[in-house]
């Protein structure tokens, strides 16, 4: 499980708003490290995908960082991009949770009438937790925490 949400207080102002695209601009603060993210949605066909983009002060110790995309589809398996194919897999299991990709990760509901992709500029970590969310690791810091931290020191 988690053990922290970029949570807390937003700021949140709106970065883009024009007859082509509209983009909003969310800051946050969590264990010492700052997220500014972006989030766009464009006119036409470059409309059928929201845009994240994510500049990133990475403060935090013995942590990965993973951006979380709960779905309305809803399938045990997602299909990941290998570079010269591709594999599916099931729901993250304990000895087999993060899967490499190359550029994508699938999740076709299991009507096969709709779904979600999440495409990347380069290789990435994903897993999977359950039948209708899908995340992406972002960062990751290696580490072992402090024993007052709840780490073995």
């Amino acid at each position: 499980a988690p053990r922290a949400y970029v949570s807390g207080p937003a700021q949140i102002r709106i970065k883009e708003n024009g007859p082509v695209r509209v983009a909003l601009e969310i800051t946050r603060e969590t264990e010492k490290s700052k997220f500014v993210q972006t989030v766009s949605l464009s006119a036409g066909y470059a409309g059928n995908r929201v845009e994240f983009g994510n500049a990133i002060d990475w403060r935090t110790e013995a942590a990965n960082l993973k951006a979380t995309f709960p779905l309305s589809a809803s399938n045990e398996d997602a299909t990941y991009n290998q570079g010269v194919g591709t594999i599916e897999r099931p729901n993250a299991q304990e000895r087999q949770f993060e899967v490499s990709s190359h550029r994508w990760i699938d999740l076709t509901d299991k009507s096969g009438s709709f779904g979600a992709n999440i495409l990347t500029a380069d290789q990435k970590g994903y897993d999977k937790p359950k039948d209708n969310a899908m995340r992406l690791t972002l960062l990751r810091t290696p580490g072992i925490l402090p024993a007052s931290e709840g780490g073995q020191g």
